[in-house]
């Protein structure tokens, strides 16, 4: 692998990184909005 694809894939880990960020936050509020029902 070049250093070209090593950047890409450092690029889209942060990005993954990012959206399950994303993900856990809607899941806490999904949560905290839905179980007391």
């Amino acid at each position: 692998m070049d250093s070209h694809g090593k950047a890409v894939w450092a690029e889209m880990k942060d990005i993954i990184k990012y959206e399950y960020n994303i993900f856990n936050i809607f899941k806490g509020l999904f949560l905290i909005l839905f179980l007391p029902f």
